[in-house]
């Protein structure tokens, strides 16, 4: 079974990444907002939202949050979520492609996190992603998101991964590949996921990502394309450092410049 962002694939994503540290990544975000902000934040847009663990978080800060993905598979994981988390009637899911939406408001703040951005592989669906997000947000709203940092990938290129996690009637196996494609900025990377119930396999699912990354005078220009101002480039989720050549993560911060909306 080949797809992206599938049931499979989001069936098993929150045991995959159940030792990410999501408070620590959302206390940065709320960091990067109290050091960017112009004017208050008290609303915020969560684009690739996923399983809306980021949303649910904001959202217990009081924040009015909508969340969208366009997987509707993650987008059911969220709801549940949501609902037996008590994040409360100030957060909603909906269903869009980040690319062309229209949520039908603007927001103080908006969020691509977990490398979302790096799904828009093409210039065009970059500057399109761009003013998309542009559309929704006041005039100095911050748009904050994570990126993979160009020049670490380019000094430490992938390497093939597998890890297995046992649950109490089998478990599942997670085998990761990367093809790195350096003349278009991007790494494929290959995700295998095989889980098993009583000694016997239930399923085994592939999926392929094509996954860009970045330099920060590449991300510099197509900001400016869309109509916002570089505000900072930091590490993730240690925002008081600048990004180096030993780390992949790394998170922007730009604010919406008050020129019109493209």
């Amino acid at each position: 079974m080949t797809g992206i962002f599938g049931t499979g694939y989001a069936d098993t994503y929150d045991i995959v990444y159940r030792d990410k540290d999501y408070a620590r990544e959302v206390e940065a975000v709320a960091r990067l907002f109290e050091r960017h902000k112009i004017g208050p934040i008290k609303s915020v847009l969560d684009l690739g939202c996923g399983t809306g663990r980021h949303a649910i978080l904001l959202a217990r800060r009081d924040l009015d949050v909508v969340g969208l993905d366009q997987s509707e598979a993650m987008l059911e994981h969220a709801r549940k979520l949501a609902q037996a988390g008590g994040a409360g009637n100030t957060l909603t899911f909906i269903k869009g492609d980040v690319r062309n939406f229209d949520v039908g408001k603007v927001f103080d703040a908006a969020l691509m996190m977990f490398n979302v951005l790096g799904y828009l592989t093409s210039n065009d669906d970059l500057v399109a992603g761009l003013r998309s997000v542009r559309r929704h947000l006041r005039d100095g709203g911050l748009f904050i998101f994570d990126i993979w940092y160009g020049p670490a990938v380019v000094a430490h290129p992938p390497v093939d991964r597998i890890k297995e996690y046992k649950q109490p009637a089998g478990g599942m196996i997670r085998l990761a590949t990367g093809k790195m494609h350096p003349d278009e900025n991007r790494c494929d990377v290959s995700i295998r996921l095989i889980t098993i119930d009583n000694n016997a396999v239930k399923s085994d699912t592939v999926e392929s990502h094509p996954v860009r990354y970045f330099f920060p005078l590449e991300i510099d220009l197509a900001l400016r394309q869309a109509g916002f101002r570089m505000a900072a480039i930091q590490q993730f989720p240690d925002v008081d450092e600048r990004p180096d050549l030993n780390s992949w993560p790394a998170v922007v911060v730009a604010v919406a410049e008050p020129v019109g909306r493209p």
